[in-house]
Formats: structure tokens, sequence, C-alpha cells
């Protein structure tokens, strides 16, 4: 279901969708900047592992777990500045979509 340019917004630490991760990074070669927004992985993404190149996958977290960071610090993925409490503030007014 998911298309090249989409957004997709993983769940936070615990609610990490592990299975769509493994899918979509599958999917990675017929796929083209789908822009990814996590928080806390509690497992590597595996997005980022088959492309640490952000060719098909473009992953920001709102909290870098120690597994997003080891990607974050090879320049593999960027942070989103946001506050815990601000990042619902940031759905409900529609600036997550931007």
């Amino acid at each position: 279901m998911v298309r090249s340019g989409m957004w997709v917004d993983y769940g936070y630490a615990l609610g990490f969708p592990r299975l769509i991760d493994e899918k979509l990074a599958e999917q990675a070669p017929g796929l083209e900047r789908v822009k990814i927004r996590g928080a806390l992985a509690e497992s590597e993404p595996q997005v980022l592992r088959v492309d640490p190149g952000q060719e098909h996958f473009v992953y920001s977290s709102y909290h870098l777990s120690a597994a997003e960071r080891r990607y974050h610090d090879r320049g593999c993925c960027s942070y989103i500045p946001s506050s815990l409490g601000g990042i619902p503030g940031l759905y409900r007014e529609g600036l997550a979509d931007r």
C-alpha cells in the first residue's frame, strides 16, 4: 500500500511496527523517497539497514534510540527537534505533513 513519495509514521518505542518495517525494507528497490518518521525505535530499523544512503527511504526520528543514533551519527537519518509534549500538536495543526 505504500507508494513512492508517501509519508509513513512509525509508532513510538514499543509501538515500533517491526513487521511493517521489515516489509517496507523488502520493497526498497521499487520505492523512492518514502519519508518515515519514528521515535525511540526499540530495534534496528530495517529500512535504515537496507538503505543507509537514503535513496529509497528518508528516515527521521523525534527522539533517537541507540539503534537510530548509530545511523544518525553516520549521516543516514535525521533528528526532528521537538519536545515530547509538542508532537501531538504537530499532527493536529497539520505541520507534520510537510
